[in-house]
């Protein structure tokens, strides 16, 4: 029995279908000779804590908690895109600072950044084949739901890569909880200024007053008229919805990206070694 709430359900099955690609990509990476023990251990561990870390949202901090509430009521393909969101901006960042030692020289640094970055395409390929496949359904892709899909892709990736910057933040700091804390600040701070609630769509506006409605009251109308203007209603009204999706989760990439980025900065500039630096304005 999966011990989430079916909530979270949509996002799981994302990451699974990113773990696969993952461990595909070490497997043929380790049989080519590309990828030492080390580096297959390193891997094992991430993906290990990474489902740790899932495991643990429904007892996160009280920011996380009011982030995901903000995000409860989206639609699917929203709700989803600010799972994956809060994984990557908060979950990665801390996972992968547990594993960069402070004994690592800058070669070794690079290499592991170099480890962590290779497979990113991988991701979005996967991510947009499964839904070619119709893993969104397939009836849904002439109805613009790939829009969404592909930007969420795009946000999956640039996020991925800004994650590893702030892990390396938390590992070069003495004490990274006030810095982990600010981050699950940013992230709320991110669903806020992305509207958070104001997404909620009502299926039913959709069809109050339409022309497809106005048609069909017509005496003249046929069944097979009316069926058909319904349709391409339908059609019209689920493109636009998806398009509007498409144009939120974009939204909140941009700002979940700019306020973890921000609260890190700005947890920085208290520091002792800057004490006199102000704050950037919020």
């Amino acid at each position: 029995m999966n011990p989430m709430p079916k909530e979270f359900y949509t996002f799981e099955q994302l990451y699974d279908s990113m773990q696969a690609a993952l461990e595909e990509y070490v497997a043929h990476g380790a049989a080519a000779g590309r990828l030492n023990a080390d580096d297959q251990y390193w891997f094992q561990f991430m993906s290990t804590a990474f489902r740790g870390e899932y495991y643990n949202w429904p007892y996160a901090p009280k920011p996380v908690q009011e982030y995901l509430a903000l995000f409860s009521d989206a639609p699917r393909a929203l709700r989803q895109a600010a799972h994956a969101f809060l994984h990557i901006a908060y979950d990665l960042p801390r996972v992968v600072s547990w594993t960069l030692k402070p004994s690592f020289s800058v070669a070794e640094r690079t290499e592991r950044r170099a480890l962590f970055l290779e497979p990113t395409p991988l991701f979005r390929r996967q991510f947009m084949q499964n839904l070619r496949k119709g893993g969104g359904g397939w009836w849904l892709r002439p109805l613009g739901y790939l829009q969404p899909a592909e930007t969420l892709s795009y946000w999956l990736l640039n996020l991925r890569a800004v994650a590893w910057i702030h892990a390396e933040t938390l590992a070069d700091v003495p004490d990274p909880n006030p810095y982990i804390d600010a981050l699950a600040v940013g992230l709320l701070r991110a669903g806020h200024r992305s509207r958070g609630r104001q997404w909620r769509l009502d299926n039913s506006t959709f069809w109050r007053a339409s022309p497809v409605a106005l048609v069909a009251d017509h005496p003249l109308a046929s069944s097979i008229t009316v069926g058909a203007l319904i349709l391409a209603g339908a059609a019209v009204q689920v493109r636009r919805r998806n398009a509007r999706i498409a144009q939120e989760i974009a939204s909140l990439g941009a700002w979940v990206q700019i306020e973890t980025a921000r609260a890190l900065f700005n947890q920085g500039t208290r520091g002792p070694r800057n004490e006199r630096r102000e704050p950037v304005p919020g």
